[in-house]
């Protein structure tokens, strides 16, 4: 498998939406609870198949935006995890850890502690991700 270049992988994230995705799921909706039960279940199926953007089941799903559909529900899941937010999240901690071992190589007696160096390389904790 070949290695996406870091800039390549933020532009693919960026043209994505840069947003998070979620796994679709059934919502009853007055549409819904007019199916039958069989009906009901094909259509929680299809949906656990799916990922979407910009879902929020306050408006019953009305606002989301279909990204893929995928063969099974485990893929679908995966993707929805792996969403641009989290990719970009994921290079920005990468190029962290990258500028720390460059400083590192180039000033090893620098010490690895304080304010500044919290500040400057953000690598736990960062942007609303606590504990990831």
């Amino acid at each position: 498998m070949k290695m996406m270049d870091l800039e390549e992988i933020k532009a693919a994230a960026l043209a994505a939406g840069a947003e998070e995705w979620q796994q679709g799921r059934l919502l009853m909706t007055r549409g819904v609870r007019a199916m039958r039960a069989d009906e009901q279940t094909e259509c929680a199926e299809r949906e656990r198949c799916s990922i979407f953007a910009g879902f929020s089941a306050v408006d019953e799903g009305v606002s989301r935006r279909f990204v893929a559909y995928f063969r099974g529900p485990e893929p679908a899941a995966f993707a929805a995890v792996a969403n641009p937010a989290v990719v970009l999240e994921l290079v920005r901690r990468l190029e962290s850890a990258e500028a720390l071992l460059r400083d590192i190589a180039q000033h090893p007696d620098k010490p690895l502690a304080g304010t500044e160096f919290e500040e400057r390389y953000a690598l736990a904790g960062s942007r609303g991700h606590e504990g990831s």
